[in-house]
């Protein structure tokens, strides 16, 4: 500092020099969501059917950020599994969950259950052939990857308990 600015800082009685300081905070809502992703992305590693390890990336948002919280994935095409994906994704609309229909079909389900997590959606349900006979669909969870069988008229409440419990 330059001695003409030392002496203009000194305290009242002129014995005591003061060296200003300032601190500047400043918040944007770019860093707060970079912030947010940031801590969302993951990669794990798994061992695949023939043995070699891949990376595995998921963005494991909270409940509450995640832009999609359900994607309904009818495992074909027929119009019966269609109208039952759309009377899904209709209730859970009117439950206020922000959830999509997927209609066309890769044949793999690996695929998809990659793509999905990548975009940290938690929760996926599969909806075959058997669901139209016995009502008895599958919820696959992005975080723990496991599936869990449950009939159509429970899997509305199982997702709300889980989306309010967070």
């Amino acid at each position: 500092m330059q001695a003409s600015f030392k002496t203009d800082m000194q305290g009242k009685d002129g014995r005591k020099s003061v060296i200003p300081h300032m601190i500047e905070t400043t918040a944007s809502l770019e860093g707060g969501l970079l912030a947010y992703l940031v801590d969302g992305y993951q990669e794990k590693q798994r061992t695949d059917t023939r043995g070699q390890s891949v990376s595995r990336e998921i963005l494991r948002l909270h409940l509450r950020l995640a832009p999609l919280k359900v994607i309904v994935l009818p495992l074909r095409g027929t119009k019966e599994l269609r109208e039952l994906s759309d009377y899904l994704g209709k209730e859970f609309r009117k439950a206020g969950v922000n959830v999509r229909s997927i209609v066309e079909v890769s044949p793999s389900l690996e695929n998809y259950y990659t793509m999905f997590d990548e975009m940290g959606v938690p929760f996926t349900i599969l909806l075959n052939e058997n669901t139209l006979k016995s009502g008895i669909l599958r919820v696959r969870q992005r975080d723990t990857t496991l599936m869990q069988q449950l009939h159509i008229t429970e899997v509305r409440d199982m997702i709300l308990r889980h989306l309010e419990a967070d």
